[in-house]
């Protein structure tokens, strides 16, 4: 059934004719959308330290991986790899060596360091809302900061089951030792 739409109504045609019933104007479709999964959001920084130890803790070659090859094979730009790296040197995870056979290998004790502690340490164990800065009037009267704490609390204690070791399951290290492999022949044909 064609009808004449009146003016430009949403629902009008090339022509101005719409299809279907009239539909009153206080009528509103609702459009359900996908309900995202909730999810907790580690900084850039963490997240590239996490990359960084699962990569190295799949290789064991000679030479040792560099920070470019770090940089590249885990889509991050050198600089802030260098950073992650030099993070990770100082917290005795990562062993560094300098010069022409220089490189990076996971010390043998970050296999049993558990997820959480790595998040804590490379997150700064920071709060999850500051409620100082700026200035929260609700500051001492609220519970939000309790309950973020104690999901914060829970979101550690999850990531403390997890180990580098653990991590690294079969598919995961098969994609890393892909990468390397790739990245081995890439600088062997350059």
């Amino acid at each position: 059934m064609l009808r004449a739409c009146a003016g430009r109504a949403p629902d009008a045609g090339r022509h101005g004719f719409c299809i279907g019933p009239k539909i009153p104007p206080d009528f509103r479709l609702i459009v359900a959308r996908p309900v995202r999964e909730p999810r907790m959001r580690l900084n850039r920084f963490t997240d590239i330290g996490l990359r960084a130890l699962m990569y190295l803790a799949t290789q064991s070659r000679e030479p040792p991986v560099t920070v470019s090859e770090l940089a590249e094979q885990l889509n991050v730009p050198r600089s802030h790899m260098v950073k992650v790296v030099h993070r990770l040197g100082q917290l005795g995870w990562v062993l560094t060596q300098r010069g022409r056979q220089g490189g990076l290998r996971l010390a043998p004790a970050a296999l049993d360091v558990g997820l959480g502690q790595v998040v804590r340490v490379l997150e700064d164990d920071e709060a999850p809302v500051d409620c100082a800065q700026p200035a929260c009037p609700l500051d001492g009267h609220c519970v939000l900061q309790g309950a973020l704490g104690r999901a914060m609390a829970a979101f550690h204690a999850e990531l403390d089951t997890l180990t580098l070791g653990t991590v690294n399951h079969r598919r995961t290290t098969a994609v890393l030792m892909q990468l390397q492999r790739n990245y081995l022949r890439r600088q062997a044909t350059a």
